[in-house]
Order: C-alpha cells, then structure tokens, then sequence
C-alpha cells in the first residue's frame, strides 16, 4: 500500500488541524503522511543564525492544546494516519520552497480559504502564496461558516474533534 505525503499549512491553532481532519476523512486509500508547515522569519542577529534549532523553534510555537489535538489525530486515525509532524520553511522564495518540496517528497497540498489561518499570533509568514507555483496538486477546502464564532483552547478543540462522533 503506498503512502501519500500531504502538505497543509498551519499557524499553530487548533483551528488549523481541522484541515488534518477533513484530508483524513476524505481520503480514500492508503496511508497518509501528513506534514504541517509553517514559515518563519530569522533573525539577522549572528548569534540568533548560529544557534537556530527547528526543534526548539516548533516547541517554542506549539501550545498544549495544540499538541493535545495532534495525539488525537494520531489516536483516532491510526490506520489511515502513517506520520504527522511539523516543519519549517524560512524564506518566501519560491526556489527555496519548490526545493523543500522536491527534497520532502510532496504528493499534494491541502489548500485552506484565504483568510482561515492567522499568521498574525504566531511569528510567521503566509505559505499560502508559494503553494500555486509549485507544479504540485492543491485540494483546495472551504469552510464557509463552519468554523465562524469558534473561541480558542479547549471550546475550540471540542468543536474540531468532538463533531460526527457516534
């Protein structure tokens, strides 16, 4: 059985992994391996450049909510879920972004509405604008007023987990 790499973009809200959700549930075969990507801007400082981690960067990032909604993913979709973890990119090039692609593998990108994701709460940028010119296949997902008036943290989870269990 061969394994799909999907890209989705996230700002590190609860709200984001909603898209993890919906790609799980709409695939029809095979294992996914899902990778969350987001942008960050480096410093200019040289001591900043030298001791940069991305492990350090993505715990400094991630909140318990979100990292609790990610052990659920993981437990509730085990057989259709291969890996799920989170990555950075930190440039907005778009030769910087088609060689991260190329070199992670990238079968598909899950595309969000324009305004779902707030960069503006995390230190970041916008990925949205490099997904289209990179010859890779986007699903593009809408969520027109399902997720309007949804409040942060444990209300939030509830409401992106908790819907269509039987």
């Amino acid at each position: 059985m061969e394994t799909k790499k999907v890209l989705i973009p996230t700002d590190f809200s609860v709200k984001s992994l909603e898209l993890v959700r919906k790609t799980i549930e709409g695939s029809e075969k095979g294992a996914l391996e899902i990778v969350l990507l987001h942008g960050v801007y480096l410093s200019n400082s040289i001591t900043d450049l030298l001791f940069f981690s991305k492990t350090r960067m993505i715990k400094e990032l991630q909140t318990d909510e979100f990292t609790e909604a990610i052990n659920v993913l993981r437990n509730k979709y085990p057989i259709k879920l291969d890996s799920l973890h989170v990555d950075l990119i930190t440039s907005k090039n778009k030769a910087y972004f088609m060689n991260y692609v190329e070199a992670a593998r990238i079968d598909e990108i899950v595309v969000p509405q324009k305004d779902f994701l707030d960069f503006k709460k995390v230190k970041g940028f916008n990925t949205l604008p490099l997904f289209g010119a990179c010859g890779i296949p986007c699903t593009y997902l809408d969520f027109e007023g399902q997720m309007e008036g949804t409040e942060m943290g444990k209300a939030q989870f509830a409401n992106v987990f908790l819907t269509g269990i039987k």
